[in-house]
């Protein structure tokens, strides 16, 4: 019997294999089938869907809508649903289960520590054989001392425990999250922000890339707004909660670039927070980062003319490898959840992408302190006066 076309390591083998296990001798299964995939593999939510989709596509598994929402009885084909032992997993991830497995024989792990370890393993697929052990031997002393590291900069804890390297954390992406030690648990980086405005602003704008900013300082906006930028000075989109959210404990050191800015969370519910970045899936992901922690953070109507722009190819792009965007995954369903103008915009990014750069001047002076709204049809566009 043949095993089923998918690539060893991918998260459609990692799911459909969860869900094999799951169902075991079963026909089915159909409660929080999401969430238990999502606990046993380590993946997220959305990598979960995005994969249950693509094996629905591929006749794999039964019971699931066109986006990989559950909604019956979900099951793995027959031809597969009893085949033991499918040969799914990377020669690194057997390599890391060994070696896992012959700590917990010798008692050096636990069973709960083991099963962390194991579960972490979905997430690496593609080590070099050689770095397998350096790099388990580096998380499990990591996870010992981890108690005393609370406050240090990730980079210096990854460069101390991980092989030398200060990426290496970051790059172990959910496998360090299974864990218990993704980079954001340590809050000790440095988060340095790009900032230009008045002591008193009317308005503040995040802006997704440096040249932006620049423009609106040049066109002298910084006079009224407050306008901030990161753009990889030390504060990750992902991690700006823990800089700007309520009850940050390690806040944003701002870099004047003009003006005299102040404290942005000391204009928490006085004035509009807005965000302006590029009309792509990864832009509208910043958004929504941003959103975790400035609840009351609304899309800037600077949106408009790169939504007016995107069907046009000369004024809009593909994601391809040439636009640096090959690659990027559109928003699942889950993320977008009940906002109807990120729907709007996720679907006009749909299959073709604007940056914020291309963006006329004589459009950002009017619509710069606007806020984005809806008006009519769900694709139609218009700025808040």
């Amino acid at each position: 019997m043949s095993v089923p076309p998918l690539r060893e390591g991918s998260a459609e083998a990692i799911v459909f294999d969860a869900l094999r296990t799951l169902i075991g001798r079963s026909k089915y299964i159909r409660d929080k089938v999401e969430e238990r995939v999502q606990a046993r593999t380590g993946l997220s939510r959305a990598d979960v869907r995005a994969a249950l989709a693509a094996l629905g596509k591929r006749g794999l598994v039964e019971g699931l809508g066109p986006s990989g929402v559950p909604v019956g009885h979900v099951t793995v084909s027959a031809e597969y649903r009893l085949m033991p032992d499918l040969p799914l997993r990377s020669a690194t991830q057997r390599l890391w289960g060994g070696l896992v497995e012959e700590r917990r024989r010798s008692g050096r792990f636990g069973e709960e520590e083991a099963a962390l370890f194991m579960v972490a393993a979905e997430s690496l697929p593609d080590l070099p054989a050689d770095d397998v052990e350096p790099i388990l031997d580096g998380l499990v002393r990591l996870s010992r001392d981890r108690a005393t590291l609370a406050g240090t900069d990730p980079a210096l804890v990854s460069a101390r425990y991980l092989q030398g390297s200060a990426k290496l954390l970051g790059r172990l992406g959910r496998a360090a999250a299974v864990l218990g030690m993704a980079e954001d648990s340590f809050d000790g980086r440095p988060r340095y922000v790009v900032a230009a405005g008045p002591p008193a602003p009317q308005v503040v704008l995040f802006v997704e890339n440096p040249g932006s900013l620049e423009t609106l300082v040049a066109l002298g906006l910084a006079e009224h707004l407050l306008v901030i930028g990161t753009f990889g000075y030390g504060l990750t989109w992902s991690g700006i909660a823990r800089a700007f959210g309520p009850g940050a404990r390690k806040p944003a050191t701002l870099l004047v670039r003009a003006g005299a800015p102040p404290d942005p969370r000391d204009l928490r519910g006085r004035v509009p927070f807005l965000h302006w970045g590029d009309l792509d899936h990864d832009g509208l992901r910043i958004f929504l980062a941003l959103r975790t922690a400035i609840p009351e953070l609304r899309l800037s109507a600077l949106y408009q003319p790169m939504a007016e722009a995107i069907t046009d190819p000369r004024r809009s792009h593909a994601y391809a490898d040439h636009t640096e965007k090959a690659g990027q995954r559109p928003l699942a369903e889950a993320e977008i959840g009940g906002d109807s103008m990120l729907a709007s915009l996720a679907a006009l990014c749909q299959e073709r992408a604007v940056d914020q750069e291309s963006v006329p001047v004589d459009r950002i002076i009017p619509l710069a302190d606007q806020t984005l709204v809806l008006s009519g049809a769900p694709s139609y566009l218009r700025a808040a006066y």
